[in-house]
């Protein structure tokens, strides 16, 4: 996979830049590697294993990878193996160590705390051991089991570029700016080429948590940046995104007048175009 897939992507420097935090910090014994260590065990027991980042996890994981090299050193040595590998090559900055780059690695690491669990709720001759055999269980499968239930209800929405990249090719104009949401610049970035958008003077925010505010935020980069008259705001949409209201809110918090139309709504993503008012203008009329 990294020989067919991920070589060509190590000159690139953005994306080396964006899985910096995925790649295992030398040396071992500083304490820069400590912290990424706990971070990296707690998002792969999180991410690829879909376990809470608990003792009982943690212990099961430990436990299992002992008593499997102990018991089955061969076995072990196969299903582990992979995943030292990829976590060697992310020292040298050749491959992120996080998210869907282990996914491979799931069903080995299953394994492994398959058998930490199975050794802790061995009958154990001392006070509580029923008790504490309950806990693990709990520890292990109830929140599994609540987040599988409430990704059933509440989906991911997914997000789409493409759309709206081919209508902001179409109609933009030499002298626009982009403002891109930083949660889409990773796409924006991938496909800029592709639709010849690379000219486009583009500036990145972080549109708060709140969407209520996300005009405040949009506004402060106007002032600071002192853009012209056409300005595309590329958003993500994951909830109830009111461009009338994002524009009324440019309005205010900038001091100055803004028209905005909706130019394409599309999987969780929003094209907009706001035009500082100067006069007699007009937003075009867009698909």
């Amino acid at each position: 996979f990294y020989v067919t897939v991920l070589r060509a992507l190590n000159a690139d420097s953005y994306f080396a830049e964006f899985w910096h935090e995925t790649f295992m910090p030398l040396p071992l014994w500083s304490m820069e590697w400590l912290r990424w260590v706990l971070h990296a065990g707690g998002a792969v027991l999180r991410s690829t294993l879909g376990l809470p980042f608990s003792i009982a996890a943690v212990a099961a994981g430990a436990v299992g990878t002992v008593s499997l090299v102990r018991r089955q050193p061969v076995a072990a040595t196969f299903l582990l193996s992979p995943l030292l590998l990829a976590l060697v090559t992310s020292a040298f900055g050749r491959y992120p160590f996080a998210g869907r780059f282990l996914l491979f690695a799931a069903p080995a690491l299953f394994a492994v705390v398959g058998e930490g669990t199975a050794w802790m709720l061995r009958p154990h001759r001392f006070r509580g051991a029923a008790l504490l055999r309950w806990l693990v269980v709990g520890a292990l499968v109830v929140q599994p089991v609540v987040l599988a239930v409430d990704h059933i209800v509440h989906p991911d929405a997914p997000q789409e570029v493409k759309p709206v990249l081919t209508q902001l090719r179409e109609y933009k104009a030499s002298d626009d700016t982009l403002i891109v949401d930083r949660a889409l610049l990773c796409p924006y970035l991938y496909y800029r080429e592709r639709f010849e958008l690379a000219d486009l003077r583009t500036r990145v925010v972080t549109p708060p948590a709140s969407e209520g505010q996300t005009g405040e935020v949009l506004a402060k980069a106007l002032i600071a940046d002192r853009i012209g008259t056409r300005l595309w705001l590329l958003l993500s949409d994951l909830g109830d995104l009111d461009p009338a209201d994002i524009g009324s809110r440019l309005d205010v918090a900038a001091d100055q007048t803004f028209e905005c139309s909706q130019a394409v709504r599309t999987q969780g993503v929003v094209l907009l175009l706001c035009l500082r008012r100067t006069g007699n203008s007009n937003v075009p009329g867009l698909e």
